[in-house]
């Protein structure tokens, strides 16, 4: 089971200013919106991290948002296992996306990196 832990929004960061967020080994359980939204040219590297009963989804990449998402554990959200909305572009490998209500991937007009 899943309980209420929060959820990390990152906006306007990374080599505009001189560094890049690393968010890593995270438990973000049961929030009431995304796991991790990365949007207005968000940058940081997402890893190892265990993003569980979201109501939105696990993470949210849209607006200019341009994180590299590795390693983590994504299950039993409540809509997607990550969004990639307008604008939002990645680098997304290795993983563990399974048992969200809707789709585990869903990208929707982006520039998405494999």
């Amino acid at each position: 089971m899943c309980k209420n832990l929060g959820t990390l929004i990152i906006i306007k960061c990374g080599l505009l200013h001189g560094d890049c967020v690393l968010f890593r080994h995270n438990r973000i359980w049961a929030g009431r919106a995304a796991g991790v939204a990365v949007t207005e040219e968000g940058k940081g590297h997402i890893l190892y991290n265990d993003i569980c009963g979201m109501e939105w989804g696990g993470v949210d990449i849209r607006n200019g948002g341009n994180p590299v998402v590795t390693n983590n554990w994504i299950r039993e959200g409540h809509a997607d296992g990550i969004v990639i909305g307008e604008g939002g572009k990645g680098v997304i490998m290795d993983n563990d996306i399974r048992g969200n209500s809707t789709i585990n991937l869903l990208s929707v007009q982006s520039n998405l990196q494999s």
